[in-house]
């Protein structure tokens, strides 16, 4: 139970081994989810030794494994928080069944215990969707600029850069298995209650191939970079090093693809708009303090996190037939990508290369580009719900509200691990704490500065968002 004392209190695992996604134990988790219940014996049939000690022993395994996901480095910390509190509730909801169990054993009667074992299947039906959402976390980081570490590697090779390819190897390699076991972690905890068993069997079929090819190409990749990195002017190991090149990006994109149509839309789209929110607010500040590394790698962030965005929700819609609600999110989502996305990164890079060149920037022109980029997320996200039914985001505690007829309705303030509350309404100040922490070691005049920086930053939001239309009354 290390594990969950260490989520609970918030301890970060002390090594790489301990960070690592254990697939081995994930898979056995997903497998004793979805068979807890068909442990439950009839009342008549309870037996207080075995079945006591059988059940008790499996909840403690699936409370050891969902210890493992809630300590996994890019599991939010309140999906963290919400694993544990569910973990916890389905001990307690075990242990009130077994007492109805055992009352009816020494009474000698048939005791209805269906209200104790709906409880149950109830908090364990709970904490499976949380940790396919969890696993959803994993997907985020590992397949942010998924083909970068490759590019890295493959154009030192080409240079001739020995040294660089040797030294990047490892990191190239980290990454890579980070992407598969993401994958596989996300295959083990798959749940999909609007596909088939056979469907969510296929699904999760391609995502463990596709994790294993990619794998295997793991190593020959960094053997065909380091051989040619010796004699970048040899015909056959260049030739060697394209057909490597093609291979791994034709197995990358169909890995990334099978995760894309597994993963929870709802939950990876809310989740990002949190992060980039968050780097939005670091952009601006690395302007305001002429830090133009700091910006350039924010902005890089910003633009992988949307195009992510972009590629899930796009995979999302094609497993539905076209309408008007679906080609609204597809219209936005390349939108948000081929436009917002493009003036954002020209703006960021125009800013990045003024800074560099000791040139005075216009931080005006980055705060407008950083707002039109997040109310472009936001737009896809509420398109996106348009497309579901209440049920289906229900656990993200989200309230449509209708609101007077001139007045825009909103839907959500950003906050927590689902960038979600639960009254409806677009909290403009609701990071804003949060800002300030980030802030508060740094002097006064350059708190002042930058808390003026992202003040325009929300006035111009919020002049945005009363530009949006009104929810159609058929989705409230």
């Amino acid at each position: 139970m290390k594990r969950i004392s260490n989520a609970i209190k918030g301890v970060e695992p002390k090594n790489v081994e301990e960070q690592g996604i254990q697939t081995d134990q994930t898979a056995g988790l997903a497998n004793d989810l979805a068979n807890f219940e068909d442990f439950l014996p009839p009342p008549v049939e309870f037996d207080s030794k075995y079945h006591t000690d059988t059940l008790q022993n499996r909840l403690e395994d699936i409370i050891s494994g969902a210890a493992l996901i809630a300590d996994l480095p890019s599991t939010c910390p309140d999906r963290r928080d919400k694993i544990v509190e569910n973990c916890e509730a389905l001990r307690n909801a075990l242990s009130n069944l077994l007492d109805d169990y055992m009352a009816g054993s020494r009474k000698g009667q048939n005791t209805n215990v269906n209200a104790a074992i709906d409880a149950l299947i109830e908090k364990n039906r709970m904490l499976h969707g949380h940790l396919h959402r969890a696993a959803g976390d994993q997907v985020g980081d590992a397949f942010l600029n998924p083909l970068v570490p490759f590019l890295y590697i493959y154009s030192a090779a080409k240079s001739g850069e020995a040294e660089t390819v040797k030294q990047n190897s490892p990191s190239f390699s980290a990454h890579a298995q980070k992407m598969v076991q993401a994958a596989r972690l996300l295959a083990n905890m798959s749940v999909d209650k609007n596909l088939s068993e056979e469907d969510q069997a296929t699904m999760k079929n391609n995502l463990l191939r596709s994790a294993a090819e990619l794998e295997m190409l793991i190593n020959p990749v960094i053997d065909s970079a380091l051989m040619l990195s010796t004699d970048h002017t040899n015909a056959e190991y260049n030739n060697n090093m394209e057909i490597m090149k093609s291979e791994w990006e034709t197995k990358l994109k169909q890995l990334t693809d099978n995760v894309d149509e597994s993963v929870d839309v709802i939950d990876f789209v809310a989740q990002s708009q949190q992060l980039i929110l968050k780097e939005i607010a670091t952009c601006i500040s690395a302007a305001q303090e002429k830090d133009a590394m700091t910006l350039d790698k924010s902005a890089a962030t910003i633009s992988g996190r949307v195009e992510r965005i972009h590629d899930i929700v796009k995979a999302d819609m094609k497993c539905y037939e076209p309408d008007f609600y679906v080609d609204k999110c597809n219209d936005l989502a390349d939108e948000l990508k081929n436009v917002h996305l493009k003036d954002f990164a020209n703006t960021a890079t125009t800013t990045v290369e003024q800074l560099q060149a000791g040139d005075d920037i216009d931080n005006e022109e980055l705060v407008h580009a950083s707002t039109i980029i997040f109310t472009g997320v936001q737009d896809v996200f509420k398109a996106v719900l348009e497309t579901r039914s209440p049920e289906e985001y229900a656990h993200l505690n989200l309230n449509i509200i209708q609101e007077d007829a001139d007045k825009p309705v909103s839907l959500s303030g950003v906050s927590g691990v689902t960038g979600l509350s639960g009254d409806g309404d677009l909290n403009e100040t609701t990071d804003a704490e949060d800002i300030k922490v980030a802030f508060e070691q740094r002097p006064e005049t350059e708190k002042a500065e930058i808390g003026k920086e992202i003040d325009d930053f929300r006035r111009e939001q919020s002049e945005a968002e009363k530009e949006w239309d009104k929810w159609d009354d058929s989705q409230v």
